[in-house]
């Protein structure tokens, strides 16, 4: 059941880090979508960042 953004946050992350990029794009957008029903700004402003990224094919990585 995909109703956890953060968890399909990661799911995205991984897809992305692995090659597919367009099953990350898709998993992104569903936890954009939760997030906007949420209103949880700070998540839907990560979210559009990681989603911006795929769509450019580069993966999403924490940086320290």
């Amino acid at each position: 059941h995909r109703e956890d953004a953060e968890s399909l946050d990661t799911l995205a992350a991984a897809q992305a880090e692995s090659g597919g990029f367009d099953e990350a794009v898709l998993t992104i957008r569903q936890a954009l979508e939760l997030a906007k029903r949420t209103d949880s700004i700070d998540a839907i402003v990560a979210f559009e960042a990681r989603l911006s990224s795929y769509l450019n094919r580069t993966p999403y990585r924490v940086t320290e």
